[in-house]
Order: structure tokens, then C-alpha cells, then sequence
């Protein structure tokens, strides 16, 4: 159990310190509006907007995958409901319809 906890506790120090570094540098960008302190502030955050780019990518291509195993599960699901059930008037029998 303490492995657990101790990644839970490594990940939440890394969240506060992503959220902290985000919020100082929007507070920076937004308290003080120029050209030099913006392109200051890409030059020096460059590898988190990276970071930021590829987790959203990654996360985005995640929720797709899972919404599609969705509808394919219910597809899937669906489809057997047909195929065995069948209601009493659609029983197929050997004399001739008409």
C-alpha cells in the first residue's frame, strides 16, 4: 500500500507544480502585456507548451479510442439481441405464407 501512496504523492507534487507554473505564467503574460514579455515567456516555457501539446494529443486520442470501443461494444450488443431474439410472430415454419 505505501507504493501507492507514494506514487500518488509523486504525481499530485507534480500536478501543483504544472498548475502553479501555468497559472505564474498566465498571471505574468496577462499583468503585464507586451511583445518582450510574451516571447520571453515562450522562450522560456517552450518545453511545456510542447508537454502540454503531446498530453492533450495523447489524452484526445485516448477519449476517441474509447467513445469508438463504446459504440462498437453497443453495436456488437445490439446485433446479438437480434440475432436470438426473435419475436413469436417472425418464427420461421415449413407451410407456405399467404
Amino acid at each position: 500500500m505505501e507504493d501507492h501512496d507514494d506514487k500518488l504523492a509523486a504525481w499530485l507534487m507534480l500536478g501543483i507544480t504544472v498548475a502553479f507554473k501555468i497559472g505564474l505564467t498566465l498571471f505574468v503574460v496577462i499583468a503585464y502585456p507586451s511583445g518582450p514579455n510574451l516571447i520571453t515567456n515562450l522562450a522560456l516555457n517552450w518545453p511545456w507548451l510542447v508537454l502540454t501539446v503531446v498530453v492533450v494529443v495523447v489524452l484526445l486520442g485516448y477519449a476517441v479510442w474509447w467513445l469508438r470501443l463504446v459504440r462498437v461494444r453497443a453495436k456488437r450488443a445490439r446485433l446479438l439481441h437480434g440475432e436470438w431474439n426473435v419475436d413469436s410472430g417472425e418464427i420461421a415454419t415449413d407451410r407456405p405464407r399467404g
